[in-house]
């Protein structure tokens, strides 16, 4: 599954395995009423996507527009799932201090 980072101040795609992805949901479930879940679920945009025998897979247009992919992308690994960043993007909320870095991650 390849779905928007449900924190909204980071503009990236996290992709996770099928079972991850239910693990996902079921968190949110955990924490929040099923309302809030399905309304966060809506703006989230998950797709499942499929990997080619290249090992390749397509990120659509609604998402690389989201994550303002264009022309580099970069991938990192984030426990659980990965993320896909712009490059620019990736390299501007890793040059702010740590402090404001925990703001983000407590605002998620």
């Amino acid at each position: 599954m390849l779905a928007k980072n449900p924190n909204t101040k980071m503009c990236c795609l996290n992709a996770y395995t099928l079972q991850e992805w239910e693990n996902f949901i079921d968190s949110l479930n955990e924490r929040i009423s099923a309302n809030k879940t399905n309304y966060i679920l809506r703006f989230m945009v998950a797709e499942e996507i499929s990997i080619n025998k290249q090992g390749r897979f397509f990120v659509p247009l609604q998402l690389r527009t989201y994550a303002k992919i264009k022309e580099q992308a970069v991938i990192i690994s984030s426990g659980e799932h990965f993320e896909i960043w712009n490059k620019n993007d990736l390299e501007e909320t890793l040059s702010l201090p740590c402090d404001v870095l925990d703001l983000l991650e407590q605002n998620a």
